[in-house]
Order: C-alpha cells, then sequence, then structure tokens
C-alpha cells in the first residue's frame, strides 16, 4: 500500500486553499475535480450539512454518500496512474467531527491508503481578521479605514468572533491519529527567514519541497494589516471564551515558538 492520501482538516482561513494548491505543484500529486468534498461532515450528519458543487459533482457526492466505499474507491481510481502517488480531500469543515467519527473514517481509509493528516491552525486574532477582509472584499470591495477596524472589534455583528477551539480538535485527532498525524501552524508555513515549516510539511507528505510557494497566498481578502492596539482590544474579547484561552494555553505548551509570534502587539500591554 504506497498510495497516500492527504486528509485535510485544518481551519478556514488557515491556510487550506494553499495546502492545495501547494500539493498540485508536485509531480507525484494528482488532485481531484474539488479541493473540498465535505464528505465526511454530510456522512455524520445524515447528509444535513450546507454545501454547493457543480451538478457533476453533485452526482459523485450523491454516490458516495449512497453507495458503500464509493468514497474510498472513487479516490482509489483517480491514483491509478503509477506516477501518482498522492490525493487529498482538504475540507476545514472535518475540524467539526469528534473522536467517534474520526475513528470510523480512519478505519475505512486505512483499508485502502497509506492516510496521512494535516491539520492547520493559526493566530486565533488573525483568523477572524482574514475571515473578516475576506468578507469586505466579497461584499463591499473597498479598502480599510478605521470604522472598518471599529466594526471588526464590535464583532462585524457577532459572526466573525467564533472560538476557535484548537484545544478540543487536537485532543480528538491526536487521540486517533497519532503518527499519522502533522499538525502544523500557519505561523510555521509562512516563516519569512526559515523554510523548517515546508520541510516537515513537505518530508510528512513525500513531495518535493517548492520553496518560493510559501512566498504566494490564495483566497486573500482585502489588504490591510491590524495594528496593535486593534489586535490587543480583539484578544480581550476572544479570551473571554474558555476555549480560546485554552487553545492558547495548548499552543504555549506545545509551539513556544508559535505562541511568541501570537502574542506579539499583545504581551506588552497584558
Amino acid at each position: 500500500m504506497n498510495k497516500t492520501f492527504l486528509l485535510g482538516i485544518g481551519e478556514a482561513k488557515c491556510g487550506t486553499t494553499w495546502l492545495h494548491e501547494y500539493c498540485k505543484k508536485a509531480p507525484n500529486y494528482v488532485s481531484s475535480n474539488v479541493k473540498e468534498w465535505n464528505f465526511w461532515t454530510e456522512y455524520f450528519s445524515h447528509g444535513t450539512a450546507a454545501t454547493s458543487y457543480s451538478s457533476e459533482t453533485n452526482k459523485i457526492r450523491h454516490s458516495m454518500l449512497n453507495t458503500p466505499d464509493f468514497y474510498e474507491e472513487y479516490f482509489t481510481k483517480i491514483l491509478s496512474d503509477p506516477k501518482h502517488t498522492i490525493t487529498s480531500d482538504i475540507s476545514p469543515s472535518y475540524s467539526c467531527l469528534n473522536t467517534q467519527n474520526h475513528q470510523h473514517l480512519k478505519q475505512r481509509l486505512d483499508r485502502y491508503f497509506n492516510l496521512k493528516v494535516v491539520y492547520l491552525l493559526r493566530d486565533p486574532v488573525l483568523t477572524a481578521w482574514s475571515s473578516y477582509k475576506h468578507d469586505i472584499r466579497i461584499k463591499k470591495g473597498n479598502h480599510f479605514t478605521a470604522p472598518d477596524i471599529k466594526e471588526f472589534l464590535q464583532g462585524y455583528d457577532n459572526q466573525l468572533f467564533t472560538p476557535c477551539n484548537y484545544a478540543n480538535v487536537i485532543r480528538h485527532i491526536k487521540s486517533v491519529y497519532k503518527e499519522q498525524l502533522l499538525v502544523m501552524p500557519y505561523e510555521r508555513l509562512f516563516a519569512p527567514n526559515s523554510n523548517n515549516g515546508l520541510l516537515e510539511l513537505s518530508n510528512f507528505l513525500g513531495i518535493e519541497p517548492i520553496e518560493e510557494e510559501k512566498n504566494i497566498k490564495h483566497n486573500v481578502g482585502q489588504p490591510g494589516d491590524l495594528p496593535d492596539w486593534a489586535k490587543r482590544e480583539a484578544w480581550n474579547l476572544l479570551m473571554k471564551d474558555p476555549k480560546v484561552a485554552g487553545s492558547y494555553s495548548l499552543i504555549r505548551r506545545d509551539y513556544p515558538d508559535v505562541y511568541e509570534q501570537w502574542m506579539k502587539g499583545i504581551v506588552k500591554k497584558l
């Protein structure tokens, strides 16, 4: 069994599109016609997840949901060419699955593939900021001004400050996947003076590293950095939720270099 299946369960706005595009540059990688299949989310919710795809893709997904092992056999067929050794399903919605869900899908996928799981996470404040900018780009198309930052801090109608419960997700997936799992902070992939994250990811997946790709961003929002004063205020809002506080504690313990980056612009005012 030498065919690798990458299950991407990174959070939204944490680099999942970049991961998909990065893999597509590898000569031994073959992509299906969809980055996010969201199959397992719908499978475990009995087809109630909200998704929108082309009619052809919907036909495939219908078969996946209604025909035993169709999901695995679909990707097996994609990997039929000997030169292709890795494919993927990278769906942020998989971060909502519980331990029992992951145990079930692991059991199924292990029968067919060399399963690799990548979980991407990112500074919760900058994740919310990135989501806000992405929404502005789509809905408003304007550049940022002070009122936009004020709107962001007011919670953008209370829709963006959804807690990033990294600690809970990692607890679920670590207990199931063990050595099949790579938890990769966004900040390590795009560190300006280091390729360590990129090399670790590439070695884990069995693809050649492409260093120049770390400078390419995908699915970006409007330009604009979050000033330190706004980051501090956003951090104070987010930390009211114990799930977020727990996520910061986990990162501080397991990834101190990443925690230090997350706290830039905040720690001096604590």
